[in-house]
């Protein structure tokens, strides 16, 4: 194992400007040591300090602020993790509390579709969903983007129920008119 951080060390030093890297270490702006298995970096004691860690034309690839923020793309992060840019992942997992089940409950009540119909012509958006300038603005928060999507998913689900409950009553009429009108047709038939 210490061999690996020997070898980590030195890709290090190699891969980010080997004399920038060792002047560092030599002034004790950064201290690199193994602990139970991983590589603890440790930059100066004071809270503005940073940790950038740049290319070999010195294009800074992503900085850990003293606060432990972490910029990539930026160099003022503001959050635990700031990205200027695309990034790509398999999965992101976003904690969220307050699911929109309670639109499954005897109490919620639906909006009906006439008064949504109107909302939606007067406001050019779904009701509980922010709108593009909004967006643009602020971005969204995809835990709460995500939980107001379900809530419409669950509202359509329901809406469609009603409309099918509609549609098979409407059928079960249609039916019975049908058949009402063979029978009426009979009788005229037999006179």
């Amino acid at each position: 194992m210490k061999h690996f951080f020997s070898c980590l060390k030195a890709l290090l030093c190699l891969y980010f400007n080997l004399f920038a890297f060792e002047k560092a270490f030599s002034q004790n702006y950064v201290s690199i040591s193994q602990n139970a298995g991983y590589v603890q970096v440790q930059g100066a004691a004071d809270t503005g300090s940073s940790f950038r860690v740049t290319n070999s034309v010195n294009a800074e690839l992503f900085r850990v602020l003293g606060n432990g923020n972490i910029g990539i793309g930026t160099n003022n992060p503001q959050s635990r993790l700031s990205v200027n840019g695309d990034f790509f992942s398999k999965k992101v997992k976003v904690a969220q509390a307050g699911w929109p089940d309670y639109v499954f409950k005897s109490d919620y009540r639906l909006l009906p579709l006439s008064q949504l119909e109107s909302y939606i012509i007067q406001y050019k958006h779904l009701p509980g969903i922010v709108t593009e300038q909004e967006v643009s603005v602020s971005g969204v928060d995809l835990g709460d983007n995500q939980a107001a999507l379900l809530k419409k998913i669950e509202e359509l689900t329901l809406y469609l129920i009603e409309q099918n409950k509609k549609l098979e009553e409407q059928n079960s009429r249609l039916k019975q008119q049908e058949i009402e009108i063979a029978r009426l047709k009979e009788s005229l038939n037999k006179h």
